[in-house]
């Protein structure tokens, strides 16, 4: 249903998408490091550790609280309309991840609790992706996306969990992290600019 709440929601889900990787890259450049080395061997949460790698650690942390709140009004405002069943469960998803996205940013890595909230985060996020491909009315090609964007953040956050556990292989965990996360970036964006076109805005 084409409507302006629904054109606010795309905009939202697109600038979360954007915000959230410019929020990464900037503190990645500024670490002084080779973007390679800072993006393979350093988690996301690494950069807003404060005083750790990052002097703008700050704003690596503004990435997680934007992308959680944008995330609630965008799918609120733009998918909301769309759904067809399960909605108090598409909800309750949605506001999992977002208070994960909220715990990560003001609990850094290193605490267990963190770790709940990156749990909640990605776990949250990827279950909702796989649920809303069945409970929201789209179209076949978003359906196939959706749920294979939550599938691969689900699946790489257990190789992470593996990489973690190896000693050879825990140097690189970022690298699975990366991909469970850009997973829900790309997700964001790819809903974001599927409303847009689908409402012709």
């Amino acid at each position: 249903m084409k409507t302006e709440n629904t054109k606010y929601g795309s905009y939202a889900f697109v600038i979360a998408g954007i915000y959230f990787l410019l929020a990464e890259f900037v503190p990645a450049v500024s670490t002084g490091l080779p973007l390679f080395e800072v993006y393979t061997q350093n988690t996301i949460s690494a950069l807003g550790v404060p005083g750790y790698i990052s002097p703008i650690d700050w704003l690596m942390n503004s990435g997680f609280i934007v992308l959680g709140v944008l995330l609630i009004i965008g799918f609120h405002m733009g998918l909301s309309s769309r759904i067809k069943k399960w909605k108090a469960i598409e909800y309750a998803l949605t506001f999992v991840t977002a208070l994960g996205l909220f715990i990560i940013a003001v609990i850094h890595a290193g605490n267990p609790i963190h770790q709940i909230g990156a749990l909640m985060a990605i776990v949250g996020g990827g279950v909702l992706l796989m649920t809303a491909a069945f409970a929201l009315d789209t179209s076949k090609s978003y359906k196939i996306a959706s749920f294979s964007l939550g599938l691969i953040a689900i699946l790489f956050l257990i190789v992470m969990i593996i990489f973690m556990g190896n000693p050879q292989l825990e140097i690189i965990e970022a690298i699975p992290e990366r991909i469970s996360v850009y997973a829900l970036i790309l997700w964001s964006f790819l809903t974001g600019i599927y409303l847009l076109k689908d409402n012709d805005y």
